[in-house]
């Protein structure tokens, strides 16, 4: 055999074996291709699902703010309700005529006898007459004397003679006692 022929079985097996490297580096070169391009389409999928997520979450807590937003507004709507409702009572209570203001101061200084025996009774200016003669009509309240008017819508404040107690029954502190204690139903009236 000639060298000719030699060196063309070593090109021969060369060629062979650089197209079998080339078919293997390809086959190689395609599997991780198709992993790479598996693991980007897993990376997608994960980053739309976490993408998904965090835009759920944006809405839910958008919708909770909206929400609460809502209910401040109600809650500030109803509170200014109440007042107005609130200042329409106190408004015809001091309305309504001298015999039930009569009665009233009548009815709050025989009960508050019971509280304070021995003192001063204080009330609006145009009330003082009023008082100084029911205290005049009433034997059981001689220990009680007008004391010096002061600034209240009506009703009355009685101080005990040593200053230590006072017993505030005026109409203001009168109606917010008994706003308290039917507020609920108030609000069930005006919400319903």
């Amino acid at each position: 055999m000639g060298i000719e022929v030699v060196l063309n079985e070593i090109r021969e097996k060369g060629r062979r074996e650089v197209e079998e490297t080339r078919r293997d580096t390809q086959t190689q070169v395609e599997a991780i291709l198709s992993q790479g391009q598996q693991r980007v389409r897993e990376l997608e999928q994960g980053l739309e699902e976490e993408l998904e997520k965090q835009v759920s979450h944006l809405i839910n807590q958008e919708i909770s703010a909206a929400h609460l937003t809502q209910k401040r507004l109600l809650l500030n709507v109803q509170k200014e309700l109440f007042a107005q409702v609130k200042g329409e009572a106190f408004s015809r209570i001091l309305a309504l005529p001298e015999a039930f203001h009569r009665k009233a101061l009548e009815r709050l200084l025989l009960q508050a006898r019971g509280e304070i025996r021995e003192g001063r009774v204080h009330c609006s200016r145009k009330d003082l007459p009023l008082v100084g003669e029911i205290l005049s009509r009433h034997p059981e309240l001689k220990d009680l004397r007008p004391g010096e008017p002061i600034a209240i819508d009506g009703g009355i404040i009685i101080e005990s003679r040593d200053g230590h107690l006072k017993m505030d029954s005026s109409y203001r502190i009168m109606l917010e006692k008994v706003w308290e204690s039917g507020l609920k139903e108030v609000s069930d009236v005006l919400f319903r």
